[in-house]
């Protein structure tokens, strides 16, 4: 929701905290920001307790909380980048976070990017194989095809377990396809790769909206 809220502000940057968080950090709010624009999260939880038989119940709780951007304060002076290093060896804090997660990731020649849950391994085309497209260069593109194969990656049974099974067409297929989607549009956006969703990922949740709602998308 917050890379929603982003977008839609045109805010520079990714980062969010409350008007108390950013006070003990030393920061300030513009005064032109204060009651105007700040942004609703929600946190979730779960109490458990014993109830009168001795059994555990548990119950969920909703909290709100009002956030303002980085943008929005009052010393902000824009959002230091990492620049990339030579031509597709990678952007360093985003190439450090896959390695952390012990994903295995191998470039071959194939022309296709795809995840092997067998294998369980991520498998890329070489990256001169992508090209500049319509508002996105080919680094862009290239680690967007990344992230979406490495979110595929979470699905699996060592991770998260999703139905990684569904037939293409299907709607199962169509549900895990815009998880890797999404999963590849917020990860580019936490590293400041891309802050806007890239045309190829607007184009294709477009759809798979249709897939899953069996029924055109509205223009």
């Amino acid at each position: 929701m917050l890379n929603l809220d982003g977008y839609i502000k045109t805010f520079q940057s990714p980062t969010y905290a409350t008007f108390k968080q950013w006070n003990k950090l030393g920061e300030r709010i513009k005064k032109d920001q204060k009651g105007e624009s700040p942004s609703p999260i929600i946190k979730y939880d779960v109490v458990e307790k014993l109830d009168d038989e001795g059994k555990i119940k548990k119950s969920g709780w909703l909290k709100q909380y009002w956030v303002f951007n980085e943008s929005q304060l009052a010393g902000f002076k824009g959002v230091e980048r990492s620049e990339p290093r030579e031509e597709f060896e990678g952007y360093a804090e985003f190439d450090q976070f896959i390695e952390r997660t012990g994903i295995t990731i191998i470039t071959g020649q194939s022309p296709g990017a795809f995840f092997n849950q067998w294998s369980n391994t991520v498998y890329m085309p070489p990256a001169g194989n992508f090209i500049d497209t319509q508002g996105d260069s080919a680094k862009v593109n290239y680690y967007n095809v990344e992230a979406h194969e490495v979110t595929h990656a979470t699905g699996h049974p060592t991770r998260l377990n999703r139905n990684m099974l569904g037939k293409y067409g299907s709607k199962e297929y169509a549900e895990e396809e815009m998880i890797a989607e999404f999963g590849s549009v917020l990860l580019l956006h936490k590293f400041g790769i891309a802050l806007v969703p890239t045309e190829n990922s607007v184009y294709l949740c477009r759809s798979l909206v249709e897939t899953i709602e069996g029924r055109p998308y509205p223009v």
